[in-house]
């Protein structure tokens, strides 16, 4: 369960592979929430659009987090 917490994680990190790649492209087929940040705050110059959406971001991964480890422990309690 440990393995998939820190795996959905990194998933969700993804940033260097894709924007060396093809920088989300084209259009918006490869782009990852990750990657519309940094596109949000240094090529359009919205700070702090892109700053509430890191806090969200921030959110759903804690979210997750929660919600693997309560699966983690309940399924601790009925084994």
């Amino acid at each position: 369960m440990i393995a998939l917490i820190i795996r959905t994680i990194d998933a969700l990190k993804v940033f260097d592979i894709i924007f060396v790649i093809s920088e989300g492209g084209p259009g918006t087929a490869s782009e990852t929430l990750n990657i519309f940040l940094y596109l949000q705050a240094f090529q359009f110059y919205k700070i702090g659009y892109s700053s509430a959406v890191v806090v969200i971001f921030f959110a759903i991964i804690v979210g997750l987090s929660l919600l693997l480890l309560y699966t983690r422990q309940k399924s601790k309690w009925n084994a």
